[in-house]
């Protein structure tokens, strides 16, 4: 359902946990309407909608939201949060099968975010709070499903991860923020970036088994079975129960 009152939509995705896409539209824009005609109001894509509250936004009327979101064309669609932040955007006409390629991926509930967005709004969070942050975009990039989507929270993700490498002078906490970053090259299917930028000899004991989870990502995601497999058994031999598991859910998903 469409509604077309911003702060409203606001509120519900505040409640329900989901992101917000706004439609820039007009009557007299011939490609918004074929949008419309072809995926918005196509009942084959409801599913995929449904992930989002929806709000469609007047191109000639709503003046300040135009200038706000620095709306010169239409198509123009955001994908933003409930405090109004843009994630994703896309500029001009796309067919249905596209259309559902760019907005098709995005989580359904997107508490991670949420719960901790409030921290965006410090002017100097904590190196744990930027890490925090960076955490909670890439908790959304492993519930998202295509890559529009992943590379979308990825880039915030990396954003506060990279803010914190800047900032502290913390060396843990460093450490956390680069393989947290390599880690999100793997989720955005660049593994080779990781296993080149991850030294498991420098690697601190506090952060080693992180980097060893990184590292078998990127083994499977290269295809590497012999150095994914070394890396699980350093995985199993820390005895983590938590970090076993999701070794072995990761071995049987390349194992398919």
């Amino acid at each position: 359902m469409w509604i077309n009152d911003l702060d409203q939509a606001k509120r519900l995705a505040k409640t329900t946990n989901k992101l917000i896409i706004l439609d820039f539209t007009a009557n007299w824009c011939k490609p918004c309407k074929e949008m419309e005609r072809e995926y918005w109001n196509n009942p084959k894509y409801k599913e995929s909608l449904g992930s989002f509250i929806a709000v469609s936004v007047d191109f000639d009327s709503e003046k300040f939201l135009r200038s706000y979101y620095d709306v010169k064309s239409i198509p123009n669609v955001k994908v933003i949060d409930y405090q109004g932040n843009v994630i994703h955007q896309s500029l001009g006409f796309l067919n249905a099968k596209m259309s559902d390629l760019e907005f098709g991926g995005f989580p359904s509930d997107v508490t991670l975010l949420y719960d901790v967005l409030e921290l965006q709004k410090l002017k100097n969070p904590s190196d744990a709070e930027l890490i925090e942050l960076g955490s909670a975009y890439q908790g959304l990039v492993q519930k998202s499903v295509n890559s529009r989507a992943k590379n979308a929270f990825a880039k915030l993700s990396d954003t506060y991860f990279s803010k914190c490498i800047k900032k502290t002078e913390n060396a843990d906490f460093k450490e956390k923020a680069g393989l947290a970053k390599a880690f999100n090259s793997v989720l955005t299917d660049n593994p080779k970036r990781a296993l080149k930028n991850i030294d498991i000899t420098k690697v601190s004991d506090g952060n080693k088994l992180f980097a060893f989870y990184v590292l078998l990502h990127a083994s499977y995601s290269t295809e590497n079975r012999a150095d994914a497999e070394k890396w699980f058994a350093e995985i199993e031999r820390t005895g983590q129960e938590d970090w076993i598991r999701n070794a072995q859910k990761l071995k049987a998903k390349y194992a398919k």
